[in-house]
């Protein structure tokens, strides 16, 4: 892209990011609705006591602030956004439930 051989319509991200993505526009200022996250999270083992889970919450939650995570994420041009562990499964869930209902209607899921 920035050599000028590839040239990106838009981006499905919330809004336009920041770096050498700047000038592309998100698919929302273009009047399509598409945004599409690529998320990561780390899953603890069955039976975690709500105070390990808490524990485990704080220490990434102090990862996610300081200055070399942040730096890693500029540098891939890549949003933060960091969910406790009920948060999370609310988004699993909620993409689960999006997921069953595309794949339902295309006639690929029951």
């Amino acid at each position: 892209m920035q050599a000028g051989r590839l040239r990106f319509i838009a981006v499905a991200a919330p809004k336009r990011l920041a770096g050498p993505f700047a000038d592309v526009p998100a698919w929302r200022e273009l009047g399509a609705d598409a945004v599409l996250s690529n998320w990561r999270t780390i899953v603890g083992p069955r039976g975690m006591t709500p105070q390990q889970t808490t524990y485990w919450e704080n220490v990434l939650a102090r990862v996610v602030e300081t200055e070399e995570w942040k730096q890693m994420l500029e540098k891939s041009s890549v949003t933060g956004e960091f969910l406790r562990s009920a948060e999370t499964r609310k988004r699993l869930k909620a993409d689960y439930d999006e997921l069953k209902t595309i794949m339902t209607e295309l006639g690929l899921s029951k």
